[in-house]
């Protein structure tokens, strides 16, 4: 069990028709890149990785190829809403990116799940690395 969870136990007679609904928080959270990705983060919300796909994305795609370049300003990013696109019960967010040249407008781009078969990047430029976190997973895997 995670550190400052507690179980919970629901003690009834079920019957036909009974539902239980489970709302979980799921704050978008910014995983630093290793290796190739080193300086990067990935964007999650909960267990799903976004991605820049070229369905979504072709405009801004034209006119910056390399999206690597774009630096995703994680302060715009809103609550994902529901896109069919990708998947039957898929979601998409809009987000702003500021290319590299000084004096350019800011560019919008929409982030798709990562099972997105156009997805061309997962790891994002962000303004300040220091509020992105390690992977969970990756540590886990390296404990002695």
């Amino acid at each position: 069990m995670a550190p400052g969870t507690q179980p919970c136990e629901l003690s009834r007679t079920w019957k036909a028709g009974d539902a239980v609904t489970l709302d979980l928080p799921m704050p978008w959270r910014l995983i630093k890149g290793r290796k190739l990705q080193e300086g990067k983060a990935a964007l999650m919300r909960g267990p799903v990785t976004f991605c820049i796909g070229t369905a979504q994305n072709a405009e801004a795609l034209k006119k910056y190829p390399d999206p690597g370049v774009l630096i995703i300003d994680p302060a715009t990013l809103g609550e994902p809403v529901l896109d069919t696109s990708v998947r039957q019960d898929g979601r998409m967010v809009k987000v702003q990116a500021r290319p590299p040249e000084a004096n350019a407008d800011p560019v919008t781009l929409t982030l798709t799940e990562f099972v997105d078969p156009s997805g061309v990047a997962t790891y994002f430029r962000i303004p300040d690395l220091a509020k992105a976190c390690d992977d969970e997973l990756m540590s886990d895997c390296f404990a002695k």
